[in-house]
């Protein structure tokens, strides 16, 4: 009882501690003018932004709520910060922001420990406890960019890969029928949920050792995700359907860019380092494969020395490299 209590203080305080010095202790030197409800909707619902509407409803409601405690009429060195950020900026949609990244931070970590415990080191507490050490700190290490979907991301990914894993180990409508609502929800906050479609293809592919054979096991998740993708771009217009703006010539010759670049292929290295087996290599090279329109799309939009761009990447393949390497 006393261990299963500790597991629980580390999952929520852990990540609850990394949450507030990211939000409070290191004030972002980089995100600007999406700290109101103005600012940010004219980012927000212009762009490759616009469709990503779950995570943008949270974030408005969560800051509707909060805009009744009195945060705005407080003066202190943090509202001023903010305002410093957006001169329209206001607390209570600051600490929106702390409020749904935090919720989310603890419920990844909470699904990355079942997944965990259940796949990787079955009943293994301790070292379970260990690889959720390492994946607060490495995907806390890059959030310098303030967005209220990457946690809500990371969430969705970890909960569609236990419900997979779960899956594939007892066949049930139920789990199945979880996983496809996930899915939706996950494409509706990002379109990052693709990766974990990829996750799904590569593992498939290990066992099955057939292209056919894998897709086709796939067909059921895959067509929630294009439904969805596709289905908002109807209903909210193709006009930056797939990049934001073509970024390729800024992020191969801008020194910061181009470091960022160098970090997403160093964390691919460090994951490729701990593979013993052929068979995990190749599994590992399979996702990576799969998940090349995810890495050409970045490169081509994003802005890569936001290094955040590679964790989901980084995450799925660590997950792989655990989930068949359990002597660790």
């Amino acid at each position: 009882m006393k261990q299963k209590l500790n597991v629980i203080l580390i999952i929520i305080f852990l990540p609850l501690i990394i949450s507030v010095v990211t939000h409070f202790g290191y004030i972002s030197g980089y995100t600007e003018g999406v700290f109101s409800t103005e600012t940010f909707s004219s980012q927000y619902d212009s762009g490759i932004y616009k469709y990503r509407i779950l995570s943008k409803y949270l974030l408005l409601e969560t800051d509707n709520i909060m805009s009744h405690t009195g945060l705005n009429r407080m003066d202190n060195m943090l509202s001023r910060n903010v305002r410093f950020m957006d001169s329209k900026g206001t607390l209570s949609f600051y600490f929106s922001y702390f409020i749904i990244n935090s919720v989310f931070s603890i419920l990844g970590v909470w699904i990355f420990y079942l997944i965990s415990i259940k796949f990787f080191f079955v009943g293994n507490i301790n070292k379970s406890i260990l690889a959720v050490l390492f994946y607060v700190l490495g995907v806390s290490m890059f959030q310098y960019v303030l967005v209220p979907y990457d946690y809500t991301s990371f969430f969705f990914n970890n909960l569609i890969i236990y419900l997979f894993l779960s899956q594939k180990s007892q066949k049930s409508i139920l789990l199945m029928s979880a996983m496809l609502l996930t899915i939706v929800l996950a494409t509706l906050n990002r379109e990052t949920s693709a990766l974990a479609i990829s996750f799904m293809l590569a593992l498939n592919f290990t066992e099955k050792k057939n292209i056919f054979e894998s897709v086709k096991e796939i067909l059921l998740p895959a067509a929630a995700f294009l439904i969805t993708y596709f289905g908002l771009r109807l209903f909210l217009g193709f006009d930056s359907g797939f990049l934001n703006k073509f970024t390729l010539h800024l992020n191969l010759i801008s020194p910061l860019n181009l470091f960022g670049i160098f970090s997403g292929i160093f964390s691919i290295y460090l994951v490729y380092y701990f593979v013993g087996k052929s068979d995990i290599r190749k599994t590992l090279t399979n996702y990576l494969l799969f998940s090349m329109p995810y890495i050409l799309v970045s490169l081509c939009g994003g802005i890569t020395y936001e290094i955040r761009l590679w964790t989901p990447l980084i995450i799925n393949l660590v997950i792989i490299l655990l989930y068949y390497r359990k002597e660790f």
